[in-house]
């Protein structure tokens, strides 16, 4: 076996004084010292999902010693990682709450009525409205049947609905000033809905005379307007513009004969 230092000195060798034994040679072979080096001790890294690691007791028993090398460093205790699991709510419960959420508070009746009354008032205040349409209204706000009557009735009783009167203004109002025959008034009544006892009612204060006095009025004003066209061409347009009035065709005749005779009254020339 070779020494760390060289070969094994002869017995009778005796060392010469520069430390070099008697038979020793140059080319022998000088194996090194092996270099001690620390290992690093294995650490786990605090992404690794272990289990809850524990420490073995130590023996307090034994008075020996514990033999450690000068050049590694003292081995870590190892830690406990404890892993917490976030608890998360019941999805049924989630929504539970939002819909107790989204649930909204009962309305009061009382409240409830007011507000459409504010809403059918307030529409009458800008132009008059019959029964019929008034409760249009209150529906298209999705009020239920019973709350429909009961602001009709409240709105009849405080005068702010009727129909009788509301006939006898259109009546006044389309023949009086725009100059409406009858029958287009009776269709405007009907499109509101009032009721057909009414219609006629109100209708009975335009007599036939009343209503050849206004289709003659309407011609009249009119047919200044047709001063430069022939005979032929201007009692046809003028036919047919009360005819779109509603006119029938014994009162157009005799309104366009007696507008269109007095030239000189009218103003009307003809070529």
């Amino acid at each position: 076996m070779t020494s760390l230092f060289g070969r094994r000195p002869a017995p009778d060798a005796a060392a010469e004084p520069d430390g070099w034994f008697v038979g020793q040679t140059d080319d022998a072979p000088v194996v090194a010292a092996p270099v001690v080096r620390p290992v690093a001790p294995l650490r786990r890294t605090p992404t690794e999902r272990t289990e809850t690691e524990t420490t073995p007791p130590r023996d307090v028993s034994s008075d020996a010693p514990t033999a450690t090398s000068p050049t590694t460093p003292p081995e870590p205790a190892p830690r406990t990682l404890a892993w917490t699991a976030a608890v998360e709510a019941p999805e049924d419960d989630a929504d539970d709450r939002a819909e107790a959420d989204e649930v909204e508070a009962p309305v009061d009746p009382e409240v409830r009525l007011a507000e459409l009354d504010l809403l059918a008032v307030r529409r009458l205040a800008r132009r008059g409205c019959s029964e019929w349409e008034i409760a249009e209204l209150l529906r298209g706000h999705d009020a239920a049947p019973d709350e429909v009557e009961h602001v009709l009735a409240e709105l009849r009783r405080r005068g702010y609905l009727d129909d009788a009167e509301l006939a006898r203004q259109l009546v006044e109002s389309l023949h009086t000033r725009k100059g409406q025959s009858r029958a287009v008034i009776g269709r405007e009544l009907s499109s509101r809905r009032i009721d057909a006892s009414i219609v006629s009612e109100a209708l009975e204060a335009i007599d036939d005379d009343d209503e050849l006095r206004r289709a003659l009025v309407v011609a009249e004003k009119r047919a200044g307007q047709l001063r430069s066209l022939d005979q032929a061409t201007a009692e046809r347009r003028l036919s047919a513009y009360l005819a779109r009035r509603g006119y029938g065709s014994v009162i157009i005749r005799e309104a366009c004969s007696r507008a269109l005779s007095g030239s000189k009254r009218s103003g009307v020339s003809f070529r």
